[in-house]
């Protein structure tokens, strides 16, 4: 069945609007500008079983135990039964994102590295996964984009700061991602933009798995 011409429609790099709903999905979770638009991922829900709607679903979960992982760090004596709970809710979200691989869209693949980033940074300890492999697999299907993102983009963009704070530092990868925001932080100030970091800042700095991590990121972009 053919999607809507709304839907589906492209400038002409193979872009769809589906496309950038699967990118944007990320900035949806930290709850940063440029989230996706709910009413594009309900109108292709009429079309069939697409991708973006399993990404819809996953975003959505994952919001949701995000929630609960800060409500459980908040009130430790919730109980061991309640951190198993999550922990079974972080292995299904983890196996859904995973199943995302399957599909050779960079936008959904992008999607499904970002999703397992934030799953172990948020709840898993860094020993459970090689976050550095994870962030480049992220930054290969980042490079696989029909179209480069502008420097706004890249630097209003989750999953790039996902790859930057979860790669170890010294690493290629870390160097990729670091290199391409300070060019968006350094293009922007000098337009007069002061402060261009403030737009992600409050999707992570108050993060409990994530804070030190951005803050110690957001020193190396603002020296």
């Amino acid at each position: 069945m053919r999607l809507p011409d709304y839907v589906s429609v492209s400038g002409g790099s193979g872009e769809t609007q589906a496309d950038w709903s699967a990118r944007d999905s990320t900035n949806h979770v930290f709850g940063c500008p440029l989230a996706y638009h709910e009413r594009v991922v309900d109108a292709i829900r009429a079309y069939g079983d697409q991708p973006i709607c399993a990404v819809d679903d996953i975003t959505e979960s994952l919001i949701r135990l995000r929630k609960s992982i800060a409500a459980h760090r908040k009130a430790p004596s919730d109980s061991a039964i309640r951190a198993k709970g999550l922990e079974a809710d972080c292995y299904d979200l983890l196996f859904r994102a995973r199943a995302l691989r399957t599909n050779q869209n960079p936008y959904v693949l992008a999607t499904s590295r970002a999703i397992e980033l934030v799953l172990y940074l948020s709840w898993y300890s860094e020993r459970e996964a090689n976050l550095t492999y994870l962030a480049t697999e992220l930054k290969e299907a980042l490079c696989r984009l029909p179209v480069r993102p502008c420097l706004f983009m890249d630097l209003t963009s989750c999953q790039m700061m996902l790859g930057a704070i979860a790669s170890v530092e010294g690493s290629e990868t870390r160097a990729w991602f670091v290199a391409r925001m300070r060019n968006a932080v350094v293009t922007l100030r000098s337009r007069g933009w002061e402060r261009p970091l403030e737009i992600l800042e409050q999707g992570f700095a108050a993060d409990e798995g994530m804070g030190a991590r951005f803050r110690t990121l957001r020193r190396e972009l603002d020296g």
